[in-house]
C-alpha cells in the first residue's frame, strides 16, 4: 500500500482483525462441513462464508469517515509492541441468539492477549466500547432468515477444534455485495515473535 492510499480521509467500512488461516485449522474446516450439511438437512437457507474470509473481528471501526493514516499508524504502532500468542478455537453460537438467529459462528476463546489486543487498538485510537459485549467468534454462514437453530447447534456448542497462532493483525475493508460482504486486506502487520 503505497503512502498516497493512507492520506485519505474517507467514508469506509473497516475493521481490524486476526485472519484465520483455514490450511492451518483442518478441525474448524471439517466442522464447517459438518454444520453445513446439519443446516441443509433441516432446508435452512444459509449464506456460508467462504474460509478464505474467516477472521476474528478485533475492533470494528463502522461506516464512519475514517482517517485511513491515522488507523494504519495505529495498527503498526500496536503490533509493534504486540507478542504473537495462541488462541483455541471452539464450539459454535448464534448472533443475536440461538432462538433467533441470522448468524452461525464458531466461538474463539476470549484470551487475556486477544483482550489485550482489542483495548490497545481502542487506545491507540482514542476508541471507547463496551468490552463485556466483545465476543470473539468467525463468523461462518448468515441466515436469509431469522431461525431457531437451538437444537440443530446443540451437538456442536462445545466442540474443541483447532489452536491458531495469531501472529498478525490486519486492516480490512468490506464492501457490500449483493452475495454479502466482499473483504479487502489493506494491509497486514506483523506482531512480534512468540
Amino acid at each position: 500500500m503505497t503512502n498516497d492510499s493512507f492520506s485519505q480521509v474517507l467514508k469506509k467500512r473497516l475493521f481490524a482483525a486476526v485472519m484465520i488461516s483455514a490450511e492451518n485449522c483442518p478441525k474448524l474446516i471439517a466442522f464447517s462441513k459438518k454444520i453445513k450439511k446439519t443446516f441443509g438437512q433441516h432446508e435452512i437457507d444459509v449464506r456460508w462464508v467462504s474460509p478464505q474470509n474467516w477472521h476474528i473481528t478485533v475492533w470494528f471501526f463502522g461506516d464512519a469517515v475514517v482517517d485511513i493514516k491515522k488507523i494504519h499508524q495505529a495498527l503498526k504502532k500496536v503490533a509493534e509492541e504486540t507478542s504473537a500468542f495462541d488462541l483455541d478455537i471452539k464450539g459454535a453460537g448464534a448472533f443475536p441468539d440461538e432462538l433467533a438467529a441470522r448468524i452461525i459462528w464458531a466461538g474463539a476463546a476470549t484470551t487475556k492477549e486477544l483482550r489485550t489486543l482489542h483495548n490497545k487498538v481502542g487506545a491507540a485510537l482514542n476508541l471507547t466500547d463496551d468490552y463485556e459485549k466483545f465476543m470473539a467468534h468467525i463468523t461462518l454462514g448468515r441466515l436469509r432468515n431469522q431461525h431457531s437453530v437451538k437444537k440443530i447447534i446443540s451437538p456442536f456448542l462445545r466442540q474443541k477444534l483447532d489452536k491458531i497462532i495469531v501472529g498478525e493483525l490486519v486492516l480490512i475493508e468490506s464492501q457490500m455485495q449483493n452475495y454479502g460482504s466482499a473483504y479487502n486486506v489493506l494491509e497486514r502487520y506483523p506482531l512480534t515473535s512468540k
